[in-house]
């Protein structure tokens, strides 16, 4: 009897000293990014968070990231100009696991986002179109009945909205050319915007093929307007923005008191990443539809092939190892990137900053689909990078 009470005494003691060692070694493994947690909670199966309000923060590890691999970031962002890049924010499962802004931006400071807004305006349009105030078919020219235009074809008279929302005007706007300022003479014209482009002749060989055109996002903001008799903006924030809580947003009026659908909007990073947490979500928000699925699906959809990436409307697309990713880009250096298979938004502004690679520091991040254990010395330096400005 006394024997057996020491062989149990014995097995509990060797139980107790297993799990103590796998406890101390195995958290050290965790931290150092050998090992992952083995945590039963799967993070994407927890309730949707809705920033309408505030964004939720959370350590990187409480998302499944390891802050060793992000602290490799911004210390590679410290060594090379960080003062172009002027907001970097990362959302996994809902919740900002990094952000950080170099002087004089800040969470609140709206940054000019150049040619997102065209996003922006695809958004809008699918709102439009469900309403049944515009058609995928109809005729541009049709909404201007009171304008007369220079270089009429039967190209002209039959451009459609499709064609706009395509690129794939035919008209002749050599926009990516360095050689050609078609752009700057464009916004430097004494006409307005809106004549000036329209003016502009259709080269009948090159309808239906992709050409990158500010002017024809300009033109659908523009036929939105008179559609719906509200400007882009007041529009825009009625059916959409205001209702997932982007208030910074505001839209860039031209020469001839329109909004511009094409370039310059401004809002902070939070709520660029609101518009890109949308769109991750299908269009819904909160248990409310606010642009149409179907819509989404077919913005997304890879009407284009440009190469190295596809184009739907006013959208990127791109296939990788982590399944479809879309993004909508502006100059200088602004990115909404959603990688829906990692429930992952990332954020850029600045100004001709070196676009970081998702896949080289922010996806190789990404663990776990549970939470990890803490790692509280790499965070209290990730901290410190992100703090710094």
């Amino acid at each position: 009897m006394r024997k057996s009470r020491v062989i149990i005494v014995a097995v509990i003691l060797l139980f107790l000293f297993i799990t103590g060692y796998l406890e101390r070694y195995g958290s050290e493994r965790i931290e150092k990014g050998e090992i992952e947690e083995t945590s039963e909670v799967i993070l994407s199966e927890l309730p949707t968070v809705w920033p309408t309000e505030e964004w939720p923060t959370s350590t990187p590890e409480e998302q499944g990231m390891d802050s060793e691999k992000l602290v490799e970031m911004f210390e590679y962002i410290e060594q090379n100009d960080p003062k172009k890049l002027h907001g970097l924010l990362i959302i996994r499962n809902g919740h900002i696991v990094a952000e950080k802004y170099s002087s004089p931006y800040h969470e609140k400071f709206p940054h000019n986002t150049y040619s997102v807004t065209k996003s922006l305006t695809s958004a809008i349009a699918g709102i439009a179109l469900d309403e049944g105030i515009l058609n995928l078919n109809d005729r541009v020219l049709d909404y201007f009945p009171d304008m007369t235009f220079e270089n009429m074809s039967e190209e002209k008279e039959n451009m459609t909205i499709e064609q706009l929302l395509l690129m794939k005007t035919g008209i002749q706007w050599p926009e990516w050319e360095p050689e050609n300022q078609v752009f700057r003479v464009w916004e430097n014209s004494k006409k307005s915007r809106l004549q000036y482009y329209l003016d502009q002749p259709i080269i009948k060989e090159q309808v239906g093929e992709w050409n990158y055109d500010t002017g024809a996002a300009y033109v659908l903001g523009a036929i939105i307007e008179r559609a719906s008799g509200m400007t882009l903006n007041e529009y825009g924030k009625e059916k959409i923005f205001d209702r997932i809580g982007m208030d910074s947003l505001k839209f860039y009026e031209t020469n001839d008191g329109i909004a511009h659908g094409g370039t310059y909007s401004e809002m902070t990073p939070r709520d660029m990443a609101r518009f890109g947490y949308l769109y991750l979500h299908d269009g819904k928000w909160d248990g409310e539809q606010i642009v149409p699925k179907e819509w989404v699906k077919e913005s997304l959809h890879p009407h284009t092939d440009l190469g190295k990436t596809d184009y739907g409307y006013y959208f990127y697309l791109n296939e990788g190892e982590n399944g479809r990713e879309f993004s909508a880009r502006g100059a200088l250096g602004q990115w909404i990137i959603v990688v829906p298979e990692l429930e992952l938004i990332v954020i850029e502004t600045g100004r001709n900053f070196e676009r970081l690679s998702i896949n080289e520091y922010i996806v190789p991040a990404i663990k776990s689909e549970s939470p990890l254990l803490a790692n509280e010395q790499a965070y209290a330096r990730l901290k410190e990078l992100m703090e710094k400005k």
